[in-house]
């Protein structure tokens, strides 16, 4: 068991590390840069700008100071809320997120714990069945689309 948990906590540092590495290198792709917000800096404010972020670095030298930054959990200044930090912002926010993604999962828990059992004690009947079809809709219909009628009747 112990080897397993360490396996998946080894492939779970190696998704992260994908998924940062694939997201920093396609933000360097898009168009434009983080200073178009629609007026025009001057040069050498724009060059500032660039050293305080270190966007005047090699490609390869901003990716090494992003990855030991994000590793010791440094996020830096938000380009949009100039005065703030992304942690901080990070930390407004997650609370909320962590409660609500607390009652879901015991909503869920609640709920499928409570049909399974029903459905299996009732095996072949009625409710056994509809428990399935409720489960392989949830399964199959993406959750923007149950967002989005959640929205409309309960908003």
């Amino acid at each position: 068991m112990t080897r397993y948990i360490i396996k998946r906590i080894f492939f779970m540092i190696i998704s992260i590390w994908l998924i940062a590495t694939i997201t920093f290198f396609l933000m360097h792709q898009l168009p434009g840069d983080p200073f178009a917000d629609g007026k025009q800096l001057q040069p050498e404010i724009r060059k500032n700008l660039e050293a305080k972020y270190n966007l005047d670095k090699p490609l390869i030298v901003q990716y090494g100071t992003f990855l030991k930054n994000a590793a010791q959990g440094d996020f830096g200044l938000s380009m949009k809320y100039r005065t703030r930090s992304v942690n901080d912002i990070i930390g407004d926010g997650f609370p909320k997120s962590m409660s609500l993604g607390l009652w879901a999962v015991a909503i869920g828990l609640f709920f499928g714990l409570s049909f399974g059992i029903i459905a299996a004690l009732n095996n072949k009947g009625f409710f056994d069945y509809f428990v399935i079809i409720i489960a392989v809709v949830g399964v199959s219909v993406p959750n923007f689309v149950f967002a989005s009628i959640f929205q409309y009747f309960f908003a």
